[in-house]
């Protein structure tokens, strides 16, 4: 395509740009083209600027009508440039092979990079050599014998080289004076031995040719393989301001993107740097990276070895290569691949990292570990090898070799915020003892000393009970760390960016917990102190993460994202009640991947959340595994994955179906479940100005018009929303919806009765219509006719239990009017429905409990306190009226728990040091009761607490 355009431009402009001149033959106009001046100033402003198709056509234009001219050395120089940057190697080295190119130090230099860039590395020294005897105080001849010494693994070529650049920055001042290539071409060479040199030296470069492009993109790439991601992604701005079609900027700005984790856009720049120069060794090795996000291995491996037919020796797409064939475990075609790149350079310490990180993608952290510590045995100064064996000893809970690997890596490399993020975590944990350290029979697990005693006494026993429930469930027993004798390591931050650095490095993930298969990661829910919106249950999402280390443990960590996720949170039970309408809004659009993709939904962005609702998603398709085959198909699935099969052959094994019926029968559930969420979706304005249009051209159907109608409402066009569903609902009187969109039309502009009443002809049309019910409900219950609203209401939450927007609860509305009307019963049985419904909300469940109490209910009412502590175990009054509840039924063991963790959260609480006293009085721990009376009357010196004193003595 991208030929098709260059030659139709060609065309057209040669046709347009032409003078009227009389043809004497044929009387009729003729056209002459207008002759542009091309000259080198002419030529270079186009390669700087990127405007690569225009100089192609020059270029064309010169070999037709000034052959001549592309034989002067400053435009052929040009010619060579642009060939290297939009991929035309070929030409590239017919050009140099047809006429030697040796006019000067950057002749000789060019020469030597297009015989680098096609894998002729013997014929890149020769030119290398040529050019140093013929130059022997030139820049980019001193780096280019540094770089192939560097990149074939001779240590003699390369400290030759690294001598000779070392005296060339001498010779400037130390760097302080040169031409800007001369200073960018020692920062190239410097960028290993001495990186903040380098980038002084590239940032002295640019600013005495601010129109350097290659200098920023080679300070960006400097700065983004040290991870210091946001000096990275400045210089790469500034190329792509420069241009916009630079192939390694783009690719350069993509991998920082990827890193960060935004698929989507750096899936974009890689193809924007492909279709600038297809052979872009840098580009291809992403885009493989980003096909093997997807699980799309075979993709990638015709990719990568697309690319190897440009450069045979090329080392990164060899090790990729290798990398893959590890993903495919294919050990025979990994090895060989590995041979084939230490045969080119035996130091090259980076294939083991490919390797490394294809695991780490996968989650296999232990093969992760196995693999960095070669790079580390081929290269004991490769900090990258330091890093990913230290990050990934620590997600397997080897904590004290992790920290110590990793702090070698931040040595060797200062600029990685990184490991420099998570060294000050181990520093807090393992130097200032900032953590408490507590066990169980099958965990270890670590907590801020802040909040270490009113959190582990909850802890203790959920880590347990998850154990031994979801370990007979799934026939497994997990191992955790070594160090940790074999226990599962789960670590709780008082910070949620504390877990974000100690998860991935750096803060503002955005999860509540983590798992690398024998470690477990969480944000303490202290986060939610003062902010209801940030609570979450903590304890469903500990056993989330527990059911991770199942899974992963269990499928020998091969099994992919989307089935590991789903089934997580399908055990959850979690009503994903705040995803309802993101997943409503991508059904509608199409946007729901099917079975073989749906992995990318976890790592390629293309709408807002749409790892959230592949999250949902993925659990909806595990409810319909379970709830259509049993639960043995999920657990045959982890096995086959066990065994390293893809997922198309897993999905079709384990349930003896066809991919394509597979699909159909999901779709069909997805629909039948989705279908009845009754929350409107916005539609984007390009969406509505297609419907509109799509209106006038062939027309719309029901629903389609409904769509446009709503879309009207949305965007406050009331008039055009109106007259739409005047038309439809005088063909269509009985349609629910459209009547609908009619009163809330009435409703927005305050005509509520006439609102009411076409609200009402929805609801004789549709019992159950969920808008419907839920307006005539408020108004309703604003008119004080409760019966009416409360049916209504009742009615609109048999349709969506899950509803539980705070400023609109129903299940509140409903309790409140039972209230004025003294149904108690009816009050109590809506709050439970509410909390089944909803079992992150703290608030439900402290009502529900406090309910229960005046009902008498004591015991549940213990239970319903003890669900609002696994959301939210740091309110005080919820620990104190939960202990006089235990006090009363003697559970005096229990009751003690709850008081004296009502008093870590409150020192001086009065009512949780009276409860202290008693439970140990009845505990008969009469020196515990003691201490706490005594403190009990220091902080409260002006009360009474003679019968305290008078029960703790009679218990002595």
């Amino acid at each position: 395509m991208r030929l098709i355009l260059i030659a139709f431009f060609t065309i057209f402009l040669s046709l347009s740009a032409q003078d009227d001149i009389f043809d004497l033959e044929k009387g009729a106009p003729k056209k002459e083209k207008k002759k542009i001046e091309v000259n080198h100033k002419f030529l270079s402003d186009l390669l700087i600027s990127g405007d690569y198709l225009k100089l192609e056509e020059t270029f064309n234009e010169l070999s037709s009508d000034s052959p001549d001219k592309l034989k002067e050395v400053p435009i052929r120089k040009l010619l060579i440039k642009f060939q290297i940057e939009t991929g035309k190697y070929k030409k590239a080295l017919e050009e140099i092979e047809k006429s030697e190119f040796t006019a000067d130090e950057e002749a000789y230099f060019l020469s030597s990079e297009i015989f680098r860039l096609t894998g002729n590395y013997q014929k890149a020294k020769d030119a290398a050599v040529a050019g140093r005897e013929k130059y022997p105080d030139g820049f980019m001849m001193s780096y280019q014998h540094w770089h192939l010494g560097q990149l074939t693994g001779n240590a003699a070529e390369e400290n030759e080289g690294w001598s000779k650049v070392k005296s060339l920055y001498k010779k400037t001042k130390y760097g302080r004076e040169g031409e800007a290539d001369q200073l960018a071409f020692i920062g190239r060479a410097a960028v290993q031995r001495s990186p903040q040199t380098a980038y002084n030296l590239f940032q002295r470069a640019y600013k005495r040719n601010d129109k350097y492009v290659d200098v920023y993109v080679w300070a960006g790439q400097h700065c983004a393989d040290k991870y210091a991601w946001n000096f990275a992604i400045e210089e790469y701005t500034k190329a792509l301001q420069i241009n916009s079609n630079h192939a390694l900027a783009n690719t350069g700005m993509a991998y920082v993107l990827m890193e960060k984790g935004d698929y989507q856009k750096a899936k974009e720049l890689v193809d924007a740097a492909l279709l600038t120069n297809p052979n872009e060794s840098y580009a291809i090795q992403l885009k493989s990276e980003l096909l093997l996000a997807d699980d799309k291995s075979y993709e990638a491996l015709r990719l990568l070895k697309k690319g190897l037919e440009t450069n045979p020796k090329d080392l990164e797409l060899l090790s990729q290569v290798a990398a893959v064939y590890e993903q495919l475990s294919d050990t025979e075609n990994r090895d060989k691949y590995i041979e084939k790149v230490l045969k080119i350079n035996p130091k090259f310490s980076s294939v083991f990292i490919y390797i490394s990180q294809s695991c780490e993608n996968r989650r296999q952290f232990p093969a992760s570990v196995e693999w960095a510590k070669k790079a580390i045995e081929l290269n004991s100064r490769d900090w990258e090898g330091y890093y990913v064996a230290g990050m990934n000893l620590l997600r397997l809970g080897e904590e004290t070799e992790g920290y110590k690997i990793l702090d070698r890596a931040f040595k060797l490399n200062g600029f990685n915020v990184w490991a420099r993020n998570v060294l000050v975590l181990l520093d807090r944990d393992f130097k200032k003892k900032e953590y408490k350290q507590f066990e169980t029979e099958h965990f270890v697990v670590k907590l801020h000393r802040d909040e270490s005693e009113i959190m582990w006494p909850y802890l203790e026993k959920v880590v347990e009970m998850a154990y031994e429930k979801y370990t007979e469930k799934y026939g497994f027993k997990p191992v955790g760390p070594k160090e940790y004798d074999g226990k599962i390591l789960l670590l709780m931050f008082d910070k949620h960016q504390d877990f974000s650095a100690r998860t991935v490095g750096l803060p503002g993930l955005g999860a509540l917990g983590a798992c690398f298969g024998q470690i477990i990661t969480m944000p303490s829910p202290i986060m939610g102190k003062g902010n209801p919106e940030r609570m979450f249950n903590w304890k469903r999402v500990f056993e989330h993460e527990f059911i991770h280390v199942l899974t992963l443990q269990k499928s020998s960590y091969h099994i992919p994202r989307w089935f590991t996720e789903g089934i997580s949170t399908w055990e959850e039970q979690d009503p994903q009640s705040e995803v309802d309408r993101q997943l409503k809004w991508a059904w509608k659009n199409g946007r729901l991947l099917p079975l073989e993709d749906i992995n990318t939904g976890f790592s390629q962005q293309t709408y807002p959340n749409q790892i959230g609702v592949s999250y949902y998603q993925a659990s909806l398709i595990a409810d319909y595994f379970n709830s259509k085959f049993g639960f043995g198909v999920i657990d045959k699935m982890i096995k086959l994955f066990r065994e390293g099969k893809s997922n198309e052959v897993v999905l079709e094994e384990a349930t003896g179906k066809k991919l394509a019926e597979l699909n159909k029968e999901v779709k069909a559930y997805l629909d039948e479940f989705i279908g009845k969420i009754p929350l409107s979706v916005t539609m984007e304005e390009k969406e509505l100005a297609e419907l509109e249009s799509k209106r006038k051209s062939f027309g719309l159907t029901e629903e389609q018009t409904l769509d446009l109608a709503a879309a009207y409402v949305h965007y406050k066009q009331d008039e055009k929303a109106e007259a739409l569903v005047d038309e439809f609902i005088a063909k269509n009187p009985g349609n629910a919806r459209a009547n609908a969109v009619k009163a809330f039309i009435y409703y927005q502009r305050g005509e509520k009765d006439t609102s009411k009443e076409y609200f009402e002809k929805v609801a004789a049309i549709d019992e159950f219509h969920y808008a419907a019910n839920y307006f005539l409900g408020m108004m309703n219950e604003e008119k004080e006719e409760f019966a009416k609203a409360v049916k209504y209401y009742q009615n609109a939450l048999e349709t969506y239990p899950r509803v539980a927007t705070p400023q609109n609860n129903l299940y509140y509305k409903l309790v409140d009017i039972f209230d004025k009307t003294d149904q108690a019963d009816k009050a109590l049985e809506t709050l439970k429905l509410h909390t089944i419904n909803n079992n992150k909300s703290f608030d439900g469940f402290v009502r529900y409990a406090e309910r229960l109490e005046k009902h008498g209910k004591e015991l549940e009412a213990i239970k319903a306190y003890m669900n609002a502590n696994y959301i939210f175990p740091f309110d005080s009054k919820v620990h104190n009226s939960c202990g006089n509840l235990m006090l009363k039924n003697s559970q005096f063991e229990e009751a003690q728990r709850e008081f004296r963790v009502a008093v870590e959260i409150e020192p001086r609480d009065k009512e949780a040091l009276q409860g202290l006293v008693k439970s140990y009085i009845e505990l008969k721990k009469p020196e515990e009761a003691g201490t706490y009376l005594d403190r009990l009357k220091r902080f409260h010196s002006d009360d009474d607490f003679s019968d305290l004193e008078k029960k703790l003595s009679e218990g002595k």
